[in-house]
């Protein structure tokens, strides 16, 4: 159930950067939609630690690159 979540909860940020107009503030937005979900299922939310931003932008980049692959093919 947590894996599932886990990518329900990507797909569904990744899908938001792509349609959120916002330049500023759709990081943010996107994470607490996130954790507002997660929170839902009983999870506790993420924390994202200053540190570990490059590592965590990757994985986001490399998510947007599988999708627009998937939905180019």
């Amino acid at each position: 159930i947590l894996q599932y979540l886990c990518k329900k909860s990507n797909l569904f940020y990744t899908e938001l950067l792509h349609i959120v107009i916002l330049p500023d503030g759709n990081g943010r937005t996107g994470k607490l939609l996130v954790n507002l979900e997660l929170m839902k299922a009983g999870y506790l939310p993420t924390d994202i630690k200053f540190e570990d931003r490059i590592s965590y932008y990757n994985v986001i980049m490399g998510l947007m690159n599988t999708m627009q692959s998937i939905i180019w093919a």
